[in-house]
């Protein structure tokens, strides 16, 4: 029952002057809800119910939810990686804090197990940007030589001035470059988020990930084992 009431609410409340009024409240009070919303603090009942009302009917998502797939993000991202040729990166029903892709281009041109590299988005809330990272999965035994050449060129990313230098990039998950790009949710009603990530692409990340990916071609296609990939790859 529970389950149908807000299904109702989704598809009715959009035009109701309630939603009008809580998008109001949320444009002038939003760095005092950001926190409420946060901070999860004890409610009175109906405060609880109006806080609740609030954070549901707002395009304002807690960072680590910002990509749940009940969320009217990762629709938009999605429409817009696959508009760009973009292939999207496997999620799990639960993951709601990442969300990656590869350019079409270099996922096609080799076997989809040697991928070691991906392109990740993740929403920062205290700054209100995403943060496009470009990075290298963990290694396996499939990836690990397509790993080590791009690990081994980390300094010409760096150098080459795409992206922000990652200066402490981890060890299992290894971040190379990044981009913060300004994106603030509660700025935009529902029925423009796929407009404004489809512009978000066109103008911060095509630019960023097209250059990437020349770098990234030019060291993989340098490997000796690379011909032999690519043969092996058409004859399957």
């Amino acid at each position: 029952m529970q389950d149908y009431v807000d299904a109702l609410k989704l598809r009715l409340l959009p035009e109701n002057d309630y939603v009008d009024l809580a998008r109001l409240i949320l444009r002038i009070h939003k760095d005092e809800l950001r926190q409420v919303f946060s901070e999860t603090p004890t409610f009175q009942r109906r405060e609880f119910v109006t806080i609740s009302f609030l954070e549901k009917h707002s395009s304002f998502i807690r960072g680590n939810g910002f990509f749940s797939k009940d969320k009217p993000f990762v629709e938009a991202f999605k429409s817009a990686c696959l508009a760009f040729g973009y292939v999207l990166s496997p999620r799990g029903d639960r993951q709601s804090i990442y969300f990656g892709f590869w350019p079409k281009s270099l996922f096609c041109a080799y076997l989809s197990q040697e991928i070691a590299y991906c392109f990740t988005f993740r929403f920062n809330d205290d700054k209100q940007s995403l943060n496009l990272k470009f990075g290298l999965n963990p290694e396996t035994p499939e990836n690990s030589v397509h790993r080590q050449a791009i690990l081994s060129n980390t300094y010409r990313f760096h150098e080459e001035g795409a992206g922000i230098p990652i200066r402490n990039p981890g060890a299992v998950h290894v971040g190379v470059l990044k981009i913060d790009i300004p994106f603030a949710p509660m700025s935009f009603e529902g029925d423009q988020i796929i407009t404004e990530v489809s512009s978000l692409f066109s103008t911060y990340v095509e630019p960023f990930v097209r250059s990437v990916s020349i770098s990234v071609e030019d060291v993989l296609e340098r490997q000796p084992c690379h011909r032999y990939y690519q043969a092996e790859r058409q004859a399957i």
